[in-house]
């Protein structure tokens, strides 16, 4: 709709990742602070096995992955949007 009424494709693209890219943060900072009382717990309950409740060297690679696909999968359908015509979009509906 905001292609029709003269939006440019690189405005709309980054329109609909940046929103997509606000959840991403969202739900990595809620599971990020979740994580670390439940890593608590479960090692409390495995005592026998030697692990580290919370590692930060599996934390961040973990987090930047997860970042980077959910950045490939906003911008991706947000191009494929902005790359089609307007015109024929309304006339389908």
């Amino acid at each position: 709709m905001r292609m029709t009424l003269g939006a440019e494709a690189h405005t709309v693209v980054g329109m609909i990742a940046l929103q997509g890219l606000k959840m991403t943060v969202l739900g990595l900072a809620i599971g990020t602070v979740l994580l670390v009382p439940l890593m608590v717990l479960i090692s409390n309950v495995l005592r026998g096995f030697s692990f580290e409740a919370v590692s930060p060297m599996t934390l961040v690679p973990v987090v930047l992955v997860l970042f980077a696909v959910s950045a490939v999968a906003s911008v991706v359908p947000a191009t494929r949007a902005a790359t089609v015509d307007p015109v024929s979009v309304l006339r389908a509906d």
